[in-house]
């Protein structure tokens, strides 16, 4: 086999490739017949966008994909494990924003009580009576 008949057989298994490929996407898109399902559309608070928010669309398709189309630049597509992985991942973030939120209340909450002086008028009589002090001890000498 010279060089010629090797470049021709590489540029017909190119091309044959391309044919194939595109031969199995007509049979997945007419067979199946492939559509894209709308679920929602939401906009989110974002700090690089403050006046507007940033518009997530979400579609499933019928080759078992989710694109998560953020805003006009990103796009997410992936199967259920990914958007398994994904569902997990935000989850665990929003239960560390919580213990965040926990953790802040309860240092303020704390720093509010520490502040906060009391005074004997706060307290009844029997509050501020010393139980323990060695003045009210009586000793019996029987």
């Amino acid at each position: 086999m010279n060089l010629s008949t090797v470049r021709l057989l590489g540029s017909i298994g190119c091309r044959l490739r391309v044919h194939l490929a595109k031969l199995w996407y007509n049979i997945l898109t007419e067979e199946t017949m492939y559509e894209r399902f709308h679920i929602c559309d939401i906009n989110i608070e974002d700090e690089q966008k403050s006046n507007n928010g940033r518009d997530i669309s979400v579609y499933v398709d019928t080759l078992e994909m989710v694109n998560i189309e953020i805003g006009e630049s990103l796009t997410i597509r992936t199967d259920m494990n990914g958007l398994a992985d994904l569902r997990e991942i935000l989850n665990q973030a929003d239960e560390k924003l919580d213990q965040l939120n926990y953790s802040n209340k309860m240092d303020e909450l704390t720093g509010e009580l520490q502040n906060t002086p009391v005074t004997s008028h706060d307290l009844s009589p029997t509050q501020t009576h010393d139980v323990w002090s060695a003045v009210d001890l009586e000793i019996n000498d029987g």
